[in-house]
């Protein structure tokens, strides 16, 4: 995940996920793109869970969150 270009947060947390990942694509094929050669390809993800923002109802950490983030759970 350090390498990914696409990943800008990446977070070890407790409970269910054991990280959480937040990523920026430009649309649903550059995120496909993503799952197949990142996720796919790397042997210490087991699964991963996907939730996609539709829109940004409060950001208190600036411009560079769009609706373009797509947050992983591990």
């Amino acid at each position: 995940m350090q390498a990914a270009t696409e990943v800008t947060e990446c977070y070890l947390t407790t409970g269910s996920a054991d990280f959480v990942v937040v990523l920026a694509v430009d649309d649903v094929e550059a995120f496909k793109t993503f799952v197949k050669t990142k996720l796919n390809t790397d042997s210490n993800v087991r699964k991963f869970k996907s939730m996609i923002a539709l829109t940004v109802s409060k950001s208190s950490r600036g411009p560079r969150y769009s609706f373009r983030r797509t947050a992983l759970t591990f």
